[in-house]
């Protein structure tokens, strides 16, 4: 009888072990620096958003001198489909299209920031995971050294900065205040429409302000 109440008592040890283990290991990993501030909800929100009408093509792509869309890095299939003029066959034309990017890219930001090494960007990342979590973070053409990153969750939201330049370690400038004005209509509809103005922890200048604010107009993947 002591025999089968040990086993059993062995046995739930183990089923615990089990169910706890992974719980802690995601809150580990799923942690984020700073602070995480609510969401003033809007059922329209006001504001110019007209830089969502503006848009580019992607990096590498450009017009011929025929008002083809074709590119100028090209991969090895697609180069073969361009003549000496750079101008694509007609019997090319939709292999070529399959190959290349013509699409229209819509800029989704306009910000400004005063992190060192900023470079200006018109495009940011939105996703969502499983119920009521969206991570965006900006997206840069170029090799820019400084990134925005932002997760919503519970009617609330944080931020931070990644800052890595070129040949120097990394560093996280986490989120000290701010605010986040987000339209209700529009996050309906799958869009993330808002206003936000963020200001980030300095340890390296505390006298300056480190802030990151401006409009994000996206299409939130996976919604």
């Amino acid at each position: 009888m002591r025999i089968v109440v040990f086993l059993v008592s062995f046995v739930f040890f183990l089923q615990c072990c089990t169910v706890s283990s992974p719980s802690s290991i995601n809150q580990e990993t799923t942690k984020v620096p700073g602070i995480s501030i609510p969401i003033s909800w809007f059922s329209e929100l006001n504001g110019d958003f007209s830089f969502a009408n503006n848009w580019e093509y992607a990096t590498g792509i450009k017009i011929n001198n025929y008002n083809q869309i074709i590119c100028s890095e090209c991969s090895t299939r697609a180069a073969r489909m361009l003549d000496r003029r750079q101008k694509i066959s007609a019997d090319s034309m939709d292999v070529f299209y399959k190959e290349v990017d013509s699409t229209r890219h819509y800029f989704s930001l306009e910000s400004r920031c005063t992190a060192k090494d900023w470079e200006e960007s018109n495009f940011v990342s939105v996703r969502k995971y499983g119920g009521f979590i969206i991570e965006g973070n900006t997206v840069s053409k170029g090799n820019s050294f400084c990134n925005l990153f932002f997760r919503i969750k519970d009617d609330f939201v944080t931020s931070w900065i990644y800052y890595k330049p070129e040949g120097s370690e990394s560093k996280i400038y986490s989120l000290k205040e701010g605010k986040f004005f987000m339209d209700r209509n529009a996050f309906d509809k799958g869009i993330l429409k808002v206003k936000f103005s963020f200001v980030f922890y300095n340890p390296e200048n505390s006298l300056k302000a480190l802030y990151w604010s401006g409009k994000i107009k996206s299409k939130i993947s996976n919604f």
